[in-house]
């Protein structure tokens, strides 16, 4: 899981992602798989959490980032 810290969307999206495409990850049959992050959309840099040195609007960016790459890939 990732570290605790203040709301670091990015953080959550960052490890579904290496759930979602692990081979060894649990296979829904047909193929279907969702990812539902449940946050209250507001960023908290947390100096103890997994972007330590990010701000606030750098952590929505990166989360921004993080959930157009995972629309990509469908």
């Amino acid at each position: 899981m990732p570290a605790a810290s203040g709301t670091d969307i990015a953080a959550g999206l960052e490890e579904a992602h290496k759930l979602f495409f692990n081979d060894s990850a649990y296979k829904a049959q047909g193929g279907g798989k969702s990812i539902v992050l449940v946050s209250d959309g507001e960023p908290n840099a947390d100096r103890t959490g997994s972007h330590p040195t990010y701000t606030n609007q750098m952590l929505l960016s990166l989360a921004r980032q993080r959930a157009d790459e995972l629309w990509a890939k469908k």
